[in-house]
């Protein structure tokens, strides 16, 4: 859902699912998504929205003025 990338199994036949057939099935990939989306819809789905405070420069991605480890523990007492 996050990179739009789509992919099509036929989870009968190949349990591993390692044979994409979304290039090979265009129609029925558009047919599943637009079945997708109404269902969503219909569900009243939520979606995660981007973090503001990620930063990708740290390891953890957390935001750079959130305490972490035992700067974190002495914050909570």
């Amino acid at each position: 859902m996050e990179d739009d990338r789509v992919e099509l199994f036929n989870v009968v036949n190949d349990l591993r699912e390692k044979a994409d057939l979304a290039k090979e099935k265009p129609e029925l990939v558009s047919k599943l998504r637009d079945e997708l989306h109404a269902m969503q819809k219909r569900v009243g789905a939520k979606f995660p929205i981007p973090n503001p405070s990620y930063d990708a420069s740290k390891p953890s991605g957390r935001a750079a003025d959130r305490p972490t480890g035992k700067t974190a523990e002495k914050a909570k007492t």
